[in-house]
């Protein structure tokens, strides 16, 4: 659309608004493959669909044979081809401080090999770059300070938080959680189903869809060294007024399911269509996230089915319960938490892992808007105007109490108490900028809001 003079000297020319989500867009980063048409436009696509500021969207080349899924990288490919260039360009860009995960986009690799082992490409993010131990791969020994428990049948887990929140008692032992948006190969999704996936996510905020979490058991042991985990789980969910149930098999025609929590080899999600936007269907087996010749069920048949998010190991796991979601994952949920917040807190040793789907899916969020005022009337080439912002809700006893300005992407100063600052134009370039206010509760689930309005500097 094009804008007529008056309407650029004024400065305000489209003002987005969000509902309340837990990790808020701000504080992901979106690591596209630039050797990969399709890697650019899903994320490009994603990034409109989540309102994710320009700065947080970042390019890296992977070189000819690294821009497919059965590709295996090294850990020094892994810190020249992406670790290095993306932390650079965030320092850069000055955006760094306050980001809290980073998504994949297509045409990567899902696997790192470390000696013998191999682990997945989110788990080598999620340490930071520091590879692990074979050992600690191979015997899911690696105890992630994100798992929120329990380890034991006699024992309870801890409380669902944001990862806002455990960066605040984390600190610099904060690790770098990470999710790829999909995978496309003739073994796994086509762009559509991709495409379809994260719009599901995006559609499904503040929902709370109706539907049951079902737990299949059976004799496989890939079911029967997590089946200790279901009946706290489902006690817990029944508690917050989800219904769930431990069953031998998958639904079909007798209600939506919410979530599915699987443990076999080889079956067929798609037999029921009862999937409603923001389902989670996740199943323990051995090839979940190999995408070649393998006849074992993967995690891509649920995106293909209709789910928001699955996950699956990049190599061979062995039964242990400890690399894959714990049956809490759908508690952390249905508490508000975003898909990728649950699926962190619910895992112990996420080293073999591949989340994927939409990270910021999050249906079970109250609804809210932020509204930023005082960029009204012409503004001047060289002064300084004050801005503040409110936040509209109709839902009961939620109270925002921390505010945060981010200009073009970029933090203004430390969160403050109230929504005000003072915006300084001569200190910009002329043409047309972003500011964005992003609003939070207080507690464990430090729910977010936010608002941007783009301006012109004469």
């Amino acid at each position: 659309m094009e804008l007529s003079a008056r309407g650029l000297a004024a400065g305000i020319w489209g003002l987005l608004a969000a509902n309340v989500a837990a990790l808020g867009p701000h504080e992901i980063v979106i690591v596209a493959n630039s050797n990969s048409p399709s890697s650019l436009v899903i994320a490009r696509e994603y990034a409109v669909l989540r309102q994710v500021p320009g700065p947080n969207i970042v390019s890296v080349g992977l070189p000819a044979g690294r821009c497919d899924p059965t590709a295996v990288l090294t850990p020094d490919e892994f810190e020249s081809f992406i670790w290095t260039p993306v932390t650079n360009i965030l320092a850069t860009r000055g955006i760094d401080r306050h980001v809290l995960a980073w998504v994949y986009s297509l045409d990567f690799p899902v696997r790192v090999r470390i000696g013998n082992q191999e682990m997945s490409l989110t788990g080598l993010t999620f340490l930071r770059n520091h590879p692990p131990t074979e050992t600690q791969i191979r015997d899911g020994s690696m105890s992630s300070p994100l798992f929120a428990g329990p380890e034991k049948p006699w024992a309870r887990g801890f409380g669902s938080q944001t990862f806002e929140e455990q960066r605040q008692w984390l600190g610099d032992d904060m690790p770098l959680p990470a999710m790829m948006l999909g995978v496309t190969n003739s073994f796994a999704n086509t762009i559509d189903e991709v495409r379809s996936c994260l719009r599901r996510g995006a559609a499904s905020d503040g929902t709370r869809p109706f539907g049951m979490v079902y737990y299949i058991t059976n004799t496989d042991v890939r079911t029967r060294v997590r089946e200790w985990q279901f009946r706290a789980a489902v006690e817990e969910l029944e508690r917050r007024g989800i219904p769930a149930a431990i069953t031998n098999d998958l639904p079909s025609g007798g209600g939506a399911a919410i979530g599915i929590m699987h443990g076999m080899g080889a079956f067929n999600p798609a037999r029921s269509n009862l999937y409603p936007a923001g389902f989670i269907g996740e199943h323990l087996t051995s090839n979940g996230a190999i995408f070649s010749g393998h006849e074992q069920t993967r995690l891509s048949a649920w995106i293909g089915a209709g789910a928001t998010a699955s996950s699956g190991t990049v190599a061979e796991p062995y039964a242990m319960w400890m690399k894959f979601p714990n049956a809490r994952l759908f508690v952390h949920y249905t508490a508000g938490c975003t898909i990728i917040e649950s699926f962190y807190q619910s895992i112990r040793a996420p080293l073999q892992i591949l989340p994927v789907g939409d990270p910021l899916a999050s249906p079970w969020q109250p609804k809210a808007t932020v509204v930023i005022m005082g960029l009204e009337g012409d503004l001047p080439a060289a002064d300084t105007r004050e801005v503040t912002a409110a936040v509209r809700t109709r839902e009961s006893g939620l109270f925002f109490t921390r505010y945060l300005f981010l200009l073009d992407g970029r933090q203004q100063g430390e969160p403050v108490i109230y929504p005000e600052l003072t915006l300084k134009f001569d200190g910009l370039t002329s043409g047309v900028h972003t500011l964005r206010c992003v609003a939070s509760t207080p507690g464990p689930i430090r729910f977010q809001a936010f608002g941007e309005i783009a301006f012109t500097k004469p």
